[in-house]
């Protein structure tokens, strides 16, 4: 009776193996246990770097038994999990790039180097491992992800100088937001290879970095005790209204729940910016950017490429004109000033036109008599002439 409920157990743990998840997590929790990242305390550089050595050699483990196992038929499933659990490690989840960038700047410049130099290797191994091509345009955008994911604190702390404000932070949400156009661009111009294997591996790698800087992005809002406001979510929902664009509708997501996405999120984008917070608002020569501005002409784009992609270049030249009219034409008080000007000339010229006398109107009909008599000989002359055959033929003279 136990040696079979003993089978059972290992048979079961066999199976499903949860020892990789568990030995993820006590990195993971063991990582941030060690830094203090759950009370945001500071602690000693040499602790981060011995830290980031020992998560790399955690990871390369990870990558090479990953590989050996995906080249098994019976193992393809634990190789799986394994190359899942790597993209975690690979994108900072456990914050040691941005601890090392935010104490020490040159210092956290060159350890992001060194690292960026090995996660472009871990790919390359992971590509190889799964059957993907490194010149799939995927990977292109898992690693323009990657350089922004790794130069987004450097970049930040070259900035600080304990002015950083709301709208600096503004910009950097545009910037990740921008990041789901740039993928479009690139998937354009190098078209995946639908026929090698582990697409849906490379799908995750590509996402899992977008995911990552939004959260290092928010994290930062807390670093640097910067307000977070609603216009800074706009250029995410209109990116993940790009996203809804290239899904297919299937027994989960039906047509109309996409269609209904697909209109609701540039809404959305808008809604959230309509506030026009002073302290995000700028300005490009005599030109305001504001967010609701910003939000405004993105959504419009949006609408453009989910709804109609093939009269884009018509639309966008459309769209810029309206734009260019908005910035530098006249104002509504100037508009509405010319156009009662106008309408006050054509209805004095008007009642001018009106006859107010016996004579007038006699003159006018007059006048008309001539005008309707050359419309009637025109039309006259343009009717063609009759053939032949419907000539009236003369009789013959009748017999006396």
């Amino acid at each position: 009776m136990n040696s079979g409920i003993g089978q059972r157990l290992v048979d079961r743990l066999q199976k499903n193996n949860p020892f990789y998840l568990i030995s993820a997590a006590c990195m993971l929790g063991g990582c941030l246990a060690v830094t203090n990242s759950l009370s945001w305390l500071s602690i000693p550089i040499g602790r981060l770097l011995t830290l980031i050595v020992t998560l790399n050699c955690y990871e390369a483990m990870l990558i090479a038994l990953g590989a050996y196992l995906f080249r098994r038929s019976g193992a393809r499933r634990d190789a799986v999990m394994l190359l899942v659990l790597e993209g975690f490690f690979l994108v900072d989840v456990s914050f040691l790039n941005m601890e090392i960038a935010t104490a020490r700047l040159w210092l956290g410049l060159a350890v992001s180097l060194v690292l960026f130099a090995a996660t472009f290797a871990k790919l390359a191994v992971i590509a190889r491992a799964i059957g993907a091509k490194i010149a799939d345009g995927r990977f292109l955008i898992i690693v323009a992800e990657l350089a922004g994911l790794f130069a987004l604190p450097i970049i930040f702390r070259w900035i600080d100088h304990d002015s950083l404000n709301p709208r600096e932070f503004y910009i950097a949400w545009w910037c990740v937001g921008l990041l789901i156009p740039l993928a479009e661009l690139l998937m354009r111009l190098l078209p995946p290879d639908r026929t090698a294997s582990g697409g849906r591996m490379v799908a995750f790698y590509a996402v899992l970095p977008w995911l990552a800087i939004t959260a290092h992005l928010a994290v930062l809002h807390y670093v640097y005790q910067v307000r977070y406001f609603g216009a800074d979510a706009a250029p995410i929902l209109l990116g993940l209204a790009i996203v809804m664009a290239r899904l297919t509708p299937s027994q989960f997501i039906h047509r109309q729940d996409l269609l209904v996405v697909r209109l609701l999120l540039p809404a959305a984008a808008i809604f959230v910016s309509l506030n026009n917070p002073w302290t995000l608002c700028g300005s490009m020569g005599k030109i305001a950017l504001t967010p609701t501005r910003l939000a405004s002409v993105a959504a419009y784009l949006t609408y453009v490429y989910c709804f109609f992609a093939p009269y884009a270049t018509t639309l966008i030249i459309a769209g810029a004109c309206m734009v260019a009219m908005m910035l530098w034409g006249p104002t509504v008080q100037q508009s509405t000033q010319a156009a009662s000007w106008t309408y006050g000339r054509c209805a004095d010229f008007a009642r001018r036109l009106i006859p107010s006398t016996q004579t007038q109107w006699g003159v006018l009909a007059i006048a008309a008599a001539f005008g309707f008599l050359g419309l009637g000989a025109r039309l006259s002359l343009r009717k063609p002439p009759p053939s032949d055959e419907t000539l009236p033929t003369a009789s013959p003279p009748a017999a006396p």
